[in-house]
């Protein structure tokens, strides 16, 4: 059994030397470039077929003029001038409402339209005279923060301290 505990004991102490202390410091930003994620989404586009926008006027203007033609059967004397122009404006005002509401003069269609999407960086830092590469999630600036993995060896292992999974 204390046979056993040594050599556990022993193995641990020899293996913590390969990454014995780590701690976050800063390197300099060498270059640093965009990946992009290229996704195309289906999105339905639509609208009006001349162009511009409708606005229901040639729906107003002829509702008017049968509004106001009903309006005139309608009444007599005095009484059918009021009638013309009751019918007029509430002709108008169902011509609009008819004509706004016409999906005819709409057109639609589906498009694959490509999205562009930057999910990271590539960057190559120096730290202590060496160049590496890693990716960060962030744009990064002037500098970024490192951990460095120091080994009893000499071969310290820096990472970026936010890297991109």
């Amino acid at each position: 059994m204390n046979r056993m505990m040594l050599l556990s004991t022993a193995l641990a102490v020899a293996l913590s030397g390969t990454a014995a202390a780590q701690s976050q410091r800063y390197a300099r930003v060498l270059d640093s470039s965009p990946i992009v994620d290229r996704v195309v989404q289906r999105e339905e586009v639509g609208w009006p077929k001349d162009g511009r926008r409708d606005r229901g006027v040639e729906g107003a203007v002829l509702g008017a003029i049968v509004g106001g033609a009903r309006g005139n059967q309608v009444g007599k004397g005095a009484g059918r001038k009021a009638a013309t122009v009751a019918g007029a404006v509430a002709g108008g005002v169902g011509g609009r409402t008819l004509d706004r509401r016409d999906r005819d003069r709409y057109r639609c269609e589906w498009r694959n339209v490509p999205r562009e999407t930057v999910i990271g960086y590539d960057v190559t830092y120096r730290y202590r005279g060496r160049d590496y590469v890693g990716q960060v999630p962030y744009a990064p600036g002037k500098r970024i923060p490192v951990i460095v993995y120091e080994s009893r060896w000499g071969r310290d292992r820096v990472e970026p301290a936010d890297r991109l999974m």
